[in-house]
């Protein structure tokens, strides 16, 4: 009886025991969390005073925020206080400081303005040496070049002498000799051009400043093609059946148009595109048709000298315009059309404006809308 009792007490007691320690010891839960209080969760952030031993403010995976003086929220980071100086020492010594940059600063501006004055002073100066330095190569190019291009007019002319129907190629010969002046006359011409520009600069300059009697400039210096005219037409009139006789009549109409010569200019585009009814221009100029003797439809009976020449359409084109300058805007009209050919061509859409500004100078305006139109 006694012994039962006795064991009765020892359990409850272990019973008991069991419990305190079980209430004494913290819960995984709330053991896991900084400052192990089970009745509150845990805060991530705040102040210093209920921060407990869980982490410094501020320190990355601590939970707890970083405290700024004079915030009202801790979350928020927010720049620093500017420091102020202990003491007159230190304020004079910042100053000294601020001061020695502020002159570091004014150097730097004032060397990279320099150092970019500098660079844009050499670059000028060695555009100008590179501008030099070509100028005087191209200058000797161009002298070998006449050099080169005198002796092969020599050669070609003494050939002429000796082989002078050769239907093989005298024609040819020609033909090069013919390109061979016109570039020695172009070339001419602007030197003589270059030559009398510096006259009229000279006579000007002494004219302001105040010189009386000042002569009168030399008359504007004239291009001469004459010799390249002569062998192209007789490439055309000698050599029916040289090649390069469309390029020939071409080359001759522009020609005779640099020179001003625009009735015979006019002729020999005419002489390619519509063979059957003008004839090439003779070296006289004694066999030009007038413009004044064109009737409604002439054009449009036209035979190419080659139908599969590509310098009809543009020969349509100059004939038209050489019309269109003077006002004489029905043969002007039909050249356009002419020139026209197929939608897709290379000189449709400038024929068509062409042909509906006539339209429209014409008086045609309705007719002119449907070609701008188009």
């Amino acid at each position: 009886m006694i012994s039962t009792r006795r064991s009765a007490f020892v359990s409850s007691a272990v019973t008991l025991a069991a419990l305190a320690l079980a209430l004494a010891s913290p819960t995984p839960a709330s053991a896991s969390r900084p400052g192990g209080d089970a009745s509150k969760p845990t805060q991530l952030t705040g102040s210093s005073g209920s921060s407990g031993s869980g982490g410094s403010p501020g320190e990355p995976g601590s939970g707890v925020g970083r405290i700024v003086e004079g915030s009202g929220n801790p979350i928020k980071l927010q720049a620093p206080l500017p420091k102020r100086p202990r003491n007159e020492e230190e304020a004079r010594a910042i100053g000294e400081l601020e001061e020695i940059f502020a002159r570091f600063e004014s150097a730097a501006i004032a060397t990279e303005e320099s150092l970019r004055d500098r660079i844009a002073i050499e670059a000028e100066t060695g555009r100008e040496e590179l501008e030099g330095q070509f100028d005087r190569e191209i200058r000797d190019h161009r002298a070998q070049a006449r050099v080169l291009r005198s002796k092969a007019i020599t050669r070609y002319e003494d050939f002429l002498k000796l082989h002078p129907n050769d239907a093989g190629w005298t024609p040819e010969i020609m033909f090069r000799l013919a390109e061979l002046h016109f570039e020695s006359s172009l070339e001419r011409y602007q030197r003589q051009e270059d030559a009398w520009q510096e006259e009229l600069f000279a006579l000007e300059k002494r004219r302001d400043a105040g010189e009386q009697n000042v002569p009168d400039p030399s008359p504007s210096p004239t291009v001469d093609y004459q010799r390249s005219l002569e062998l192209l037409s007789g490439v055309v009139t000698r050599f029916t059946n040289y090649p390069l006789n469309d390029a020939a009549l071409y080359r001759m109409g522009v020609l005779l148009y640099e020179s001003e010569e625009f009735d015979s200019s006019r002729q020999a585009f005419l002489a390619l595109s519509c063979s059957n009814r003008f004839a090439v221009p003779s070296e006289d100029f004694s066999n030009i048709v007038p413009a004044s003797s064109f009737r409604a439809g002439d054009y449009q009976t036209c035979t190419p000298l080659t139908a599969t020449s590509e310098y009809v359409a543009e020969s349509w084109l100059r004939v038209g315009e050489l019309h269109y300058d003077v006002d004489e805007l029905d043969p002007a009209l039909e050249a356009f059309a002419q020139a026209l050919g197929d939608p897709g061509s290379s000189l449709y859409a400038p024929a068509l404006i062409r042909i509906a500004w006539t339209l429209y100078l014409k008086r045609d305006f309705p007719g002119a809308v449907a070609r701008f139109d188009e």
